[in-house]
């Protein structure tokens, strides 16, 4: 192999792959892969479970494929200097990066083999579209602050993404709140694989660059792909049943509170400065016509913040007691000036709602 390329591309490509390879020296995952086949370059890493390649050009005098261990290659890619860069093998177990101002690195060789790459999907056993870039990392920040941390509930620790009724939906839950989101897309197939989460934070960040631009999907019994231009994230997905998350919402609702997004958001907030008691996190959330009511204390501190505009058309009157980073972390992931908290008696959950098809639902700490 015999390739210049920008330090720059290269850098970038490196740095996208570079989360999911192995920190140990001695392991398999410990690789990147080059591909160079004329002008076209791709340089790949996986962990196993998931696979990243990142597609930039160069000038070639000479094709080939080689792995290279991935530390030393992050190591050295990160110090070479800007602009162009050569890639060159000598023999048959050592590459060089020549770098502008007489900076020279050799690494070791390994072959194609070495790296485990992995199986495409195959064609009979895929669903495939096309699907917004900027709509899909949008419906990921819609739900993904609602998968669950805890590892004792690996299930969870994910996204369901489906493909249903016209639509395609995300959703997440952690057993202690939900959030879904849809978006019509017409003449979708029915599928239905649960992403994991180290993948949907992965795909998430990579999508901040591809507003404008379609991405394509493919999804198999076992494995989901997304392509960009420059890259493609192939993932294992979550074996098992996704809970029945629509049990969680209530079939129906007495009543609904009109709010302001950014005022109640800022009320609970200031609220939640006092809110620990001991390893849990507790508001008290008053809704009345007219106003909001959030009140904490920790046994040192105390805090009581009220709020207008709010709106209950029932006359209703509803106490809570509520994690507030829970409902939080679900107002941040809205844009509305406004939303609409749905909810029946003191110890129901609590149902946020938006303009758009997204539903989140809180539950209440019980009151004694």
């Amino acid at each position: 192999m015999k390739i210049k390329v920008l330090q720059s591309a290269l850098a970038e490509a490196n740095k996208i792959i570079q989360p999911i390879i192995a920190r140990d020296p001695l392991s398999k995952f410990n690789k990147v892969r080059f591909d160079v086949v004329g002008p076209n370059v791709t340089l790949c890493g996986t962990n196993g479970a998931i696979q990243i390649v990142c597609r930039f050009t160069g000038e070639t005098e000479k094709d080939g494929i080689l792995t290279l261990p991935g530390t030393y290659f992050n190591r050295f890619v990160s110090a070479l200097p800007l602009g162009d860069v050569k890639i060159e093998q000598t023999g048959k177990s050592k590459v060089k990066l020549i770098g502008r101002e007489n900076v020279n690195y050799l690494l070791p060789v390994g072959k194609a083999e070495d790296f485990a790459m992995m199986k495409t999907l195959d064609s009979g056993d895929k669903v495939e579209f096309d699907f917004s870039a900027a709509i899909l990392r949008e419906m990921l920040r819609k739900v993904m602050f609602a998968m669950s941390k805890d590892d004792s509930r690996p299930m969870l620790i994910s996204v369901f993404f489906e493909g249903k009724d016209g639509n395609v939906q995300m959703t997440a839950i952690d057993g202690r709140r939900m959030a879904h989101v849809e978006k019509e897309l017409e003449s979708i197939e029915e599928f239905a694989l649960i992403i994991p989460a180290e993948t949907v934070k992965i795909i998430f960040s990579l999508l901040a660059k591809e507003d404008d631009a379609d991405i394509g999907i493919a999804v198999g019994a076992e494995r989901v792909s997304f392509t960009a231009a420059s890259w493609q994230v192939s993932s294992t997905v979550v074996a098992g049943k996704y809970p029945a998350w629509r049990r969680v919402v209530p079939v129906t609702v007495a009543h609904m509170a009109k709010l302001n997004r950014n005022t109640f958001l800022e009320g609970l907030e200031r609220a939640a400065l006092a809110a620990d008691q001991g390893t849990m996190r507790v508001v008290e959330v008053r809704l009345e016509s007219g106003k909001a009511t959030f009140a904490a204390e920790d046994g040192f501190t105390s805090a009581r913040v009220e709020i207008p505009n709010c709106v209950i058309e029932d006359g209703a009157v509803k106490t809570f007691k509520v994690d507030p980073y829970l409902v939080i972390d679900a107002l941040k992931a809205i844009d509305d000036d406004s939303f609409t908290l749905e909810f029946n008696d003191d110890e129901s959950p609590i149902v946020l709602k938006c303009s758009i098809p997204w539903i989140a639902v809180v539950m209440p700490i019980k009151m004694k």
